[in-house]
């Protein structure tokens, strides 16, 4: 399936299923709320603190989401909505989902602390030099090929009972092998509303309060299209990679072969006809 088909796919699953996946988006942050709450009302811990660990406490959350949407993609039946919480039920399920995301959080910081691991001296010549945007540069476009290669990680790991979360990850990494250009291309498409919208309203500046709610309820029912077409673009090429390869040669059934060696003894050629 293109990537032209894909998108088709997802609108249509969106129109389709778009007061279910509007519910599924507000049961996500009533969740999220929910624990936010707990954190820093019930608990009393920082508020700053949880939006580091907010991700942590959030994962199996993520996960159920993604669950939700696989399920749809592959069925275009109504999702059971209660898989969202599906990865708290289990230390297994959050635990995986923890290490998942830890894994993709060290792949986003590690390159983050090149700069700060080189010696003084050679960060203050690279900052008068220019360079310094430079490595950035090259950090920012390592951050970002690491996360495409692992892209498929939550599909592979909510989709395969026995797979673990490193597993999950080694598996993505060698599946997008080749495939990284195409899936940034699909990004790129689905993400240009949100980016159009976003330049616009940074070069009104300063602009009402009215046109920030209406860039938000835009970004709130646009959502779960670029969502969709992720999961759909994931499923789709692992789909590719079962589907057997077509083999080319004689037919495999004996009857036919048995016709075509006939006809092969005999001198008929197919699609000539006996003149009388």
């Amino acid at each position: 399936m293109s990537n032209h088909e894909i998108r088709c796919k997802a609108w249509r699953l969106y129109r389709e299923n778009v007061v279910g996946l509007l519910i599924l988006a507000l049961g996500y942050t009533t969740l999220q709320s929910i624990i936010q709450f707990v954190w820093e009302q019930v608990l009393g811990w920082n508020q700053g603190l949880f939006v580091l660990v907010a991700w942590l406490l959030l994962s199996p959350l993520t996960l159920g989401a993604v669950l939700c949407l696989t399920h749809l993609w592959r069925t275009e039946t109504k999702p059971n909505y209660a898989d969202l919480t599906a990865f708290y039920r289990s230390l297994e399920g959050w635990g995986g989902a923890i290490v998942l995301y830890l894994i993709q959080g060290a792949m986003i910081i590690l390159p983050l602390l090149i700069p700060l691991l080189m010696s003084m001296s050679l960060t203050i010549v690279l900052f008068y030099s220019g360079l310094i945007v430079l490595v950035m540069v090259i950090g920012f476009v390592v951050i970002a090929w690491l996360l495409l290669r692992v892209y498929m990680c939550e599909v592979l790991f909510v989709s395969e009972e026995a797979m673990s979360a490193t597993e999950a990850i080694r598996d993505s990494f060698s599946r997008m092998s080749g495939q990284v250009g195409n899936l940034l291309c699909m990004l790129i498409v689905v993400g240009i509303p949100n980016a159009v919208i976003g330049l616009m309203i940074a070069a009104a500046q300063p602009v009402s309060t009215g046109v920030l709610a209406a860039q938000l309820v835009f970004e709130v029912l646009y959502a779960p299209f670029p969502l969709m077409a992720g999961i759909g673009w994931i499923v789709e090429r692992l789909n590719d990679e079962e589907q057997p390869e077509e083999v080319s040669g004689p037919p495999s059934n004996p009857l036919l072969r048995d016709i075509a060696n006939d006809l092969g003894k005999s001198g008929h050629q197919p699609g000539m006809q006996d003149k009388s």
